[in-house]
């Protein structure tokens, strides 16, 4: 998790290549109660589509002073554009517009770092055996930073991808927007055309390499 703050009124995070905003921190900056910014969001999602609350609003939670466990959201910058509209009071425009750039901002640097990345990579027809075997443990090492749900998401999409499907089906198959099929593509493209093989390929080196490490350590021992 990268934390960007742009200025000393708006702080975002970022997971899996998608920015957020804390609701602790919207109630903080726009002067309201905790409580009041939840109730805000549970009548946003409850009067728009499921799915839309789904990937906008994620549940998240904290601990507060007295050490209890309590909830809030993680919003993405749709989110907070629909929860904007209910924020009102001193300065609240100029808050809103902050936001608006931070969140601007910090996509521009994430697309930025992915087209880097890509173009780091050769297609995957033009990889040495040896080559190969180091990216699928590239591809190993930035599923493992996906949380479990969103790393079986990603595996589907792009399985389905290699297949030839179209990000329309995807998106209708797996029951998400075709923005978060796009997202997932754009990240994982350098392994689009064998993301089965090497996911597979990582794994097993992982295996491998694990059980020759303690082989090794037990010769060493004797």
């Amino acid at each position: 998790m990268n934390t960007l703050p742009m200025t000393a009124a708006t702080e975002l995070i970022v997971e899996q290549d998608v920015p957020y905003v804390s609701s602790l921190k919207v109630a903080e900056h726009f002067d309201k109660q905790h409580k009041n910014v939840l109730r805000l969001i549970q009548k946003i999602s409850a009067e728009c589509s499921p799915e839309f609350g789904r990937l906008n609003f994620e549940p998240s939670s904290y601990v507060n002073a007295q050490g209890k466990k309590q909830p809030c959201y993680n919003i993405t910058r749709a989110g907070f554009a629909s929860l904007a509209l209910s924020l009102t009071g001193k300065d609240a425009l100029p808050k809103k517009i902050r936001y608006i750039e931070a969140f601007e901002a910090m996509e521009t640097r994430i697309r930025e770092e992915l087209r880097r990345e890509v173009k780091s990579l050769k297609r995957d027809d033009s990889y040495t055996p040896r080559e190969r075997v180091f990216l699928a443990g590239k591809l190993k090492a930035m599923l493992d930073r996906e949380r479990p749900e969103r790393r079986e998401l990603v595996s589907r999409v792009m399985l389905f991808c290699q297949v030839g499907d179209n990000q329309a089906w995807i998106a209708k198959t797996c029951r998400i927007s075709r923005y978060v099929v796009s997202r997932i593509v754009r990240r994982y493209a350098p392994f689009k055309k064998n993301f089965v093989d090497m996911e597979l390929t990582g794994r097993a080196y992982e295996r491998f390499a694990l059980e020759a490490g303690k082989e090794a350590s037990h010769e060493t021992l004797r």
